[in-house]
């Protein structure tokens, strides 16, 4: 996560029902998404010095949480090329800001994200489209 209140609002990390050390989670190795090229299509610096300005999930009035929705996609294959604006106005950030979530116009405690993509070309001998290891050209991208 890219903010000191996203550690704190999710501090400790819990398995089955455990907090684990601090310890562990020093151990802990990236997601294989991450050696595939899988990215998200948020940058990283959204949220990153004020999470107020970005964020998509907010429990409790002041305390938003940046950078914990993503949409995660293969950077071999798509390039984002759009984002969903995540409020209509200022004015609706500050709204959510001074209620906190679920809202009368937002359900849930999360704010809808989304992303519009656009495929890459793709060179034949280096793409691999999925894991029965099919070429571009094979699936006649």
């Amino acid at each position: 996560l890219e903010s000191e209140e996203a550690a704190e609002v999710l501090s400790p990390v819990m398995e089955w029902g455990q907090a684990l050390p601090d310890d562990d989670m020093e151990n802990v190795k990236p997601h294989p998404f991450r050696r595939n090229s899988m990215v998200s299509a948020y940058p990283p610096r959204l949220g990153h010095r004020d999470p107020r300005l970005h964020f998509t999930y907010c429990a409790n009035k002041d305390r938003p949480v940046a950078g914990l929705d993503q949409i995660w996609h293969s950077g071999y294959t798509l390039t984002r090329v759009a984002l969903r604006k995540m409020f209509a106005t200022q004015q609706t950030r500050k709204g959510i800001l001074e209620t906190g979530l679920p809202a009368s116009s937002y359900p849930s405690d999360h704010l809808p994200i989304g992303a519009v993509f656009d495929w890459n070309s793709c060179d034949p001998m280096e793409c691999v489209v999925d894991s029965s290891k099919q070429t571009c050209s094979d699936m006649g991208v």
